[in-house]
């Protein structure tokens, strides 16, 4: 591929919104943590879900969620699903799983991709996800989990 091949140009400008993007939910990021400066009425739940149409849009995913539950006593508890971009009118149930728990122990992200058999990811049928970027952390009293599902495209 070289500078002049269309192809060269066309990936040159799709990793230019890529970048835009990001730096679109950076901003908003930004903004929603001076907000949080001047206020002590924001809950991590409240700020993630703020967040979450950024993230969904910068990383070109179809749909995200942010869920949580406590963080004592919680091995095998579901998670509350709080957030859902785009919005529905009933929250969707996270299944729980062996891998789920595990990634959720350690902290950290990770990528699921679909189990095989009708392609749905199993922790995630109540989404119909395909694939999904999974981050989990430890804030307060809570566990959260915040999930980017289906890649655009």
């Amino acid at each position: 591929m070289t500078p002049d091949d269309p192809d060269f140009l066309s990936e040159l400008q799709r990793n230019a919104r890529k970048y835009q993007k990001l730096v679109v939910a950076l901003r908003h990021t930004q903004e929603i943590s001076r907000q949080i400066e001047h206020s002590s009425v924001f809950t991590i739940a409240e700020i993630l879900s703020r967040l979450l149409p950024h993230y969904v849009t910068a990383f070109e995913a179809q749909r995200g969620f942010v869920a949580r539950r406590p963080v004592f006593n919680a091995q095998g508890q579901p998670f509350e699903v709080v957030a859902v971009e785009p919005a529905q009118p009933s929250m969707p149930e996270i299944a729980l799983s062996d891998r789920l728990e595990e990634m959720v122990n350690a902290g950290g992200s990770r990528i699921l991709n679909t189990g095989g058999g009708d392609g749905v990811v199993p922790e995630l049928r109540a989404f119909d996800a395909r694939s999904a970027l999974l981050a989990s952390f430890r804030a307060l009293d809570h566990v959260y989990l915040v999930g980017l599902l289906d890649k655009v495209g």
